[in-house]
């Protein structure tokens, strides 16, 4: 709802929902007259009919979504303060028909995801607004306005709550005015406070649980594992977040939104050991980063509207609301962060060096694509362990990254000649096993040169 602007608000009270209203005329400190605007005879009301998922994913996040209907005028209402400037503090949309604006729908889409839109509570506003005016050498004066809404709250048809919010506002009001209006509210019951309660405290849970979209918090080495684990794409859900929202609203480029999903998949990876997670996943943000790479603006709308899209950051909202993590490495709150990380650093170290330990120059195809996948590993989990171990976790990152252009050139056997060798003239019989023997041959020099200089560099390793 459209409040006044905090620079102009002397007070806020919350008062009893029956309370009488109190008389506010003081002639000794210059308030001489008080004038009705708004109430009997001219009452203004108000109702709003708050849309949400089933869980509330929205309200939870800091969005509200309404449709709203004020003196027989209908319209659309998104207010998001707290995801400024990616989404409008208060925007409004007039009621065309009765479908919600497509620009309002794809605004909370990543809010939603697949979850169905639908009415979680409908608010209904009374307003009575008190002019208080003072006598001036230039005669009377408007000293400042008393807001008084009478706000009763309906789930599913059954009143759950009412409540009432006094407002003074103007900047005519001297200290002893605000102190004298203070005290006459109070004698009718209210209290003064600094802020009201949202709307979504005001409708209650599910409205008030955690949001799906934590702000980033800073962790440190000491923290427990699951703990930073949280905070590291937690972070990124974050910044993947404003990356969306910047391409919905028109202020930011696919390639932005990209480059997170692919700093994501990098994070995904390296947490791998220490995760119940689909590595598949992975992949599959990748594949999205590269087709937003190249992606004119309305397909790149279109890919971030897709289920695919929208499926990921589901599971990914999941994962940051309770990381799943696999035995092996101790990540309770006994082990801190540093530990774990230090552990999982020397974890995918032992494995590429076991995995290259076991590699033979005649050995089967499968084992090079193990250390292949190994050091793959090294290299990734290295950019998360880096944050606890910088200078053992970027030396071996280099030295594993080095070998990796080597290792690359011992994967893949040759193809084979062909399924209809018979259907082959002599000479391009000849011809096909020639080329096949050169493939196996460049394979396996290139493994004897990776096995000499990983001879070399094994004890760089330890």
């Amino acid at each position: 709802m459209t409040t006044p602007a905090p620079a102009a608000v002397k007070l806020r009270v919350e008062l009893p929902f029956t309370a009488r209203a109190p008389r506010l005329i003081n002639p000794e400190l210059g308030i001489d007259r008080v004038l009705v605007l708004r109430g009997a005879g001219r009452r203004s009301t108000t109702q709003l009919t708050v849309l949400d998922t089933p869980d509330h994913r929205l309200l939870r996040a800091g969005v509200l979504l309404a449709h709203r209907v004020a003196d027989g005028r209908g319209d659309w209402f998104l207010a998001a303060p707290d995801w400024a400037p990616w989404l409008p503090g208060e925007r409004v949309e007039p009621m065309a028909d009765g479908d919600l604006p497509t620009e309002l729908a794809a605004l909370v889409r990543p809010f939603r995801r697949s979850a169905a839109l639908g009415p979680v509570a409908a608010l209904e506003y009374d307003r009575w607004t008190y002019a208080l005016h003072g006598a001036g050498e230039d005669g009377e004066t408007r000293l400042g306005v008393l807001h008084d809404q009478l706000v009763t709250v309906r789930t599913a048809g059954v009143i759950t709550s009412r409540y009432r919010e006094g407002t003074l506002t103007g900047d005519g009001i001297d200290a002893a005015q605000r102190d004298w209006v203070s005290e006459m509210l109070a004698f009718a019951g209210g209290t003064v406070v600094e802020e009201f309660p949202s709307i979504a405290q005001r409708i209650g849970s599910p409205a008030t649980g955690h949001t799906d979209f934590p702000a980033p918090t800073a962790w440190q080495r000491d923290c427990p594992a699951e703990a930073a684990i949280t905070a590291i794409l937690a972070g990124r859900l974050r910044m993947i977040m404003t990356a969306d929202l910047a391409l919905r609203g028109g202020s930011g480029a696919a390639r932005d939104l990209a480059e997170q999903l692919r700093a994501l998949a990098v994070e995904l990876r390296g947490l791998g050991p220490l995760l119940v997670h689909d590595q598949a996943g992975v992949a599959e943000w990748r594949s999205l980063a590269d087709r937003l790479d190249d992606a004119a603006e309305l397909d790149a709308i279109a890919l971030i509207n897709s289920g695919r899209y929208l499926g990921l950051l589901d599971a990914l909202v999941r994962e940051v609301r309770a990381p799943r993590v696999v035995g092996g490495i101790d990540t309770s709150g006994a082990l801190s962060a540093g530990d774990a990380f230090g552990a999982l650093l020397e974890r995918v170290v032992a494995d590429f060096v076991e995995a290259c330990d076991v590699l033979g120059a005649d050995g089967p195809d499968a084992t090079w694509r193990a250390a292949l996948l190994a050091g793959d590993q090294l290299i990734h989990s290295s950019t998360i362990t880096e944050l606890v171990r910088p200078k053992r976790a970027a030396r071996l990152r280099r030295r594993t990254e080095r070998l990796m252009a080597d290792l690359e050139q011992c994967v893949g056997e040759p193809p084979a000649i062909t399924d209809r060798v018979e259907e082959l003239s002599p000479a391009e019989a000849f011809e096909a096993g020639r080329a096949h023997e050169r493939a196996r041959i460049v394979v396996r020099h290139a493994r004897h040169e990776f096995l000499r200089e990983w001879g070399r560099a094994r004890e760089r390793f330890a």
